[in-house]
């Protein structure tokens, strides 16, 4: 999934890491605030169309997302992002799973 996602940003900067068990993080320092949504959206749909082969197997998978974002500064606190993205990630997951939600 990391290389799946990975193969859909553009920038040197982007990262893809695993992030716990089964989650992800992706971080995308020059993206605008409002296009953040909408790509996570393009990761969710094109996650979802792939056919991924496992135990001989071929079988679709689904994700959800969770997103923040702001501008950094000085009084920043990067945990405090990680810590509305990965509430809006629970969210999502509450709400249905398959899904994006972005970060009150």
């Amino acid at each position: 999934m990391a290389r799946a996602i990975d193969d859909m940003l553009n920038w040197p900067s982007d990262v893809v890491a695993r992030y716990g068990g089964e989650e992800f993080v992706v971080i995308l320092p020059y993206i605008e605030n409002n296009n953040a949504p909408m790509l996570a959206e393009q990761i969710r749909s094109h996650i979802e169309l792939m056919r991924v082969r496992g135990d001989g197997k071929k079988f679709s998978v689904t994700i959800s997302i969770g997103v923040a974002t702001r501008q950094p500064d000085d009084d920043m606190d990067p945990k405090e992002l990680i810590a509305e993205a990965d509430a809006a990630l629970y969210r999502a997951k509450r709400d249905g799973r398959n899904r994006i939600i972005g970060a009150d």
